[in-house]
């Protein structure tokens, strides 16, 4: 799946962010569920601190989301 996904990275992020709402919730959801724990990892562990961790944080979900919505609209749909 990883491997499917870096693969078609680019294609998945367009088609991502023109996905319909049923694959854009499940790819943000999928996206928070990797985030979260990036966010607070940096929060407490590193100099960012809680604006630098949520701020990477926030990139990632953004990205991660749109590409496994893109994903889910390749496959599913």
């Amino acid at each position: 799946m990883l491997r499917d996904l870096l693969a078609n990275l680019p294609g998945d992020l367009q088609r991502g962010m023109r996905a319909d709402p049923r694959a854009l919730m499940t790819g943000k959801l999928a996206a928070l569920a990797v985030s979260a724990p990036i966010i607070i990892g940096l929060a407490l562990f590193t100099p960012a601190g809680v604006l630098g961790g949520v701020a990477v944080g926030a990139i990632i979900q953004l990205g991660l989301g749109w590409a496994i919505a893109g994903r889910d609209m390749r496959i599913n749909r």
